[in-house]
């Protein structure tokens, strides 16, 4: 629900919606814009869901994406997963950046040696 939250937010903003008009445009309360807005409670449905990216003027997918209707994987898990898969990225980067120094270093201290 947070990722759908925070791209209701983004495109919200983005489209100079207040709460009461995007609300309006879906044909919900305000509370419950708020509540979607805030990460509140469960998942609207997939109709919601698409009600609301048509109204903010977004791609359908992305939101059904973002609240996990799309499979069985939320799109927070997908992040993670994404975030994991990076971290691993860094640190072979820095793994090979400490083996470089550790070799420049050597290299370096040879050809001081030389002069």
């Amino acid at each position: 629900m947070a990722a759908l939250a925070g791209l209701m937010r983004q495109y919200q903003h983005e489209n100079g919606l207040t709460q009461r008009q995007l609300a309006e445009a879906i044909s919900v309360g305000s509370s419950t814009v708020g509540r979607y807005l805030n990460a509140e409670g469960s998942v609207p449905d997939e109709d919601l869901i698409v009600a609301i990216a048509d109204a903010l003027k977004a791609d359908r997918v992305e939101f059904l994406a973002a609240a996990g209707r799309l499979s069985g994987e939320t799109f927070e898990a997908a992040v993670m997963a994404e975030l994991r898969a990076m971290r691993a990225q860094i640190e072979r980067v820095e793994q090979t950046s400490a083996a470089t120094h550790a070799l420049l270093t050597k290299i370096a201290a040879s050809t001081a040696q030389h002069k």
